[in-house]
């Protein structure tokens, strides 16, 4: 890896929480320099323009959830275990999540819902992605007999991300984790009350 290229990630992985606390339109180029150190010319000397910084700080958050989720699910091979994990994760995380300015797809589509196309899209596939691995988890559940035959996995998947997304919110703006927690443990309890075979 070039210099160049090493400048440019660490420009991401610094920039990422401050657009993920102060927004993605918030955030302006006087606060990235001066917690980054850098001058204007040197973030435009490694991206086109704040916009785009702005595109990878959101990958780079929504990777860094992504493979923490990753990481504990391979740790359970039933289906409806890995889903539970899932879950799980942001309960367990909740304080370095929320440190971090909370769920970043959240922050992003709310955020850039009407006023950056760029943002938005890059927010739909996110969701997409997520709802894509939903959805496999029980799809593969099925094929191995750990979950219900019956279970919709898209509705499931749709009902999982609301909870979670809507108990992050909530936390955030009260104060208070039991928000999420009582998001997770409804998540939990469909599982075990209608997913699980």
């Amino acid at each position: 890896m070039g210099k160049a290229e090493v400048t440019r990630k660490a420009i991401i992985r610094e920039s990422a929480p401050i657009f993920n606390r102060k927004g993605y339109e918030g955030t302006s180029l006087a606060d990235l320099t001066a917690a980054l150190g850098l001058t204007k010319g040197a973030l435009y000397g490694n991206f086109a323009n704040k916009d785009e910084i702005a595109l990878e700080a959101l990958a780079f958050n929504f990777n860094r959830i992504s493979e923490g989720i990753k990481d504990a699910m391979a740790l359970h091979p039933n289906h409806c275990d890995k889903l539970a994990t899932f879950a799980r994760y942001y309960a367990d995380n909740y304080r370095d999540i929320a440190a971090r300015g909370g769920c970043p797809v959240l922050n992003a589509s709310t955020d850039s819902d009407d006023g950056n196309p760029a943002i938005r899209k890059k927010v739909r596939g996110l969701v997409d992605y997520w709802m894509t691995s939903l959805e496999r988890i029980i799809e593969r559940g099925k094929e191995r007999g750990e979950i219900r035959k019956g279970v919709n996995a898209g509705e499931f998947g749709s009902l999982f991300i609301a909870l979670i997304e809507g108990g992050i919110m909530l936390s955030k703006i009260t104060g208070e984790r039991a928000h999420l927690d009582t998001a997770v443990s409804h998540i939990i309890d469909c599982i075990n009350g209608s997913v699980r075979a």
